[in-house]
């Protein structure tokens, strides 16, 4: 009987064993299984993005080129850059979302002392309300420049003012930024300032909504434009209507001329007034001193995100086109350059 015990505990435990293993091989074969559809779920995900529709190709004559040739062709970014179903091909459906608080929660460098300078720069932008254009233009111009000049030794970076410089096949962002010991003068910004911008922002009227798809799209181009001529791996921007504003990164895709688009919330720059006394009002909320003080005041969360952005450590930016840095140096900035 002993005998015929320890053949049957054997037995058992063997069966048990086989068990083990062939749970353990459909789990494994599970496991590759997921993976597979997962690879090809990528695989159609980015031949989807790569291939437009046959709408899309017929719309724009252009469009071929930019599947048949490589990202450091000015031909294909051209015809991307000018393809009227550029934005379904390139951002639609895959705008991912952009936390800029997290992501410049590490920039310690502005304080909440330093903000009631700051909002005295942004002076001008409370007049923008029914300003034309060219007034928006110059009430940002000043503004920025104001704030960059007080916080020049926290910030790597110099604004310019783009509007007519015609730097992206004859098209520019209202504004940019270079490292800021770059010099380049008006005349030559046309010639060279692709090979030197490091973020954009493009600015529109206080009632213009900047969700429209036009809107956005019209910031995408510039950004794609300079990412893929200068074969970065990502570029930052922002979009502003003086009331609020967005951010967007564009990442390179590998291998691909395409990109990974992230936007922003929109962050007001204003907000009404607390009902109760100013003795009581929030320390991130201060008033305005124009005509519509009882009304209107400054967000000054939203301010201290813009200027976190813009102080920001050099290498956050990704420009990469040249081997220079803003700490290089140049010869006091006494030199301008003029050509490629």
């Amino acid at each position: 009987m002993a005998t015929g015990d320890n053949v049957f505990s054997e037995t058992v435990a063997q069966l048990q064993f086989r068990l083990k293993i062939e749970e353990t091989k459909a789990r494994q074969e599970e496991a590759k299984a997921k993976q597979e559809e997962q690879k090809t779920k990528q695989k159609e995900l980015r031949q989807k993005r790569k291939r437009p529709s046959t709408e899309e190709i017929e719309g724009s004559k252009r469009t071929h080129i930019l599947a048949g040739q490589s990202s450091s062709s000015i031909k294909a970014v051209t015809a991307a850059f000018h393809n009227p179903g550029f934005f379904n091909i390139h951002a639609n459906d895959h705008i991912q979302d952009l936390d800029m608080e997290t992501l410049l929660n590490d920039n310690i460098h502005i304080k909440d002392d330093m903000m009631s300078v700051i909002e005295k720069c942004f002076g001008p932008w409370k007049s923008c309300g029914k300003a034309n254009e060219d007034r928006i233009q110059e009430a940002v111009d000043d503004s920025i420049n104001a704030a960059l000049h007080k916080i020049a030794h926290l910030t790597s970076l110099k604004y310019l003012s783009t509007p007519q410089c015609r730097y992206l096949d004859g098209k520019a962002p209202d504004c940019g930024f270079v490292f800021k010991n770059i010099n380049i003068t008006k005349e030559n910004q046309k010639q060279v300032l692709t090979d030197f911008i490091v973020c954009a922002g493009e600015l529109k009227k206080p009632g213009v909504y900047i969700g429209l798809k036009g809107v956005v799209e019209q910031i995408s181009r510039y950004l794609y434009y300079v990412l893929i001529q200068q074969k970065r791996e990502k570029i930052y921007g922002f979009l502003t209507n003086t009331q609020q504003i967005k951010f967007y990164c564009l990442k390179k895709v590998e291998g691909l001329d395409l990109c990974d688009y992230y936007e922003s919330k929109p962050f007001h720059f204003y907000t009404a007034v607390p009902k109760t006394s100013s003795s009581s009002s929030s320390h991130n909320v201060r008033q305005t001193t124009n005509e519509k003080s009882n009304e209107i005041c400054w967000n000054t969360d939203t301010l201290k995100i813009f200027m976190k952005f813009l102080t920001k450590d050099w290498h956050f930016y990704g420009y990469s086109m040249l081997n220079i840095s803003p700490y290089d140096y140049l010869h006091h900035d006494k030199f301008n350059i003029e050509v490629k």
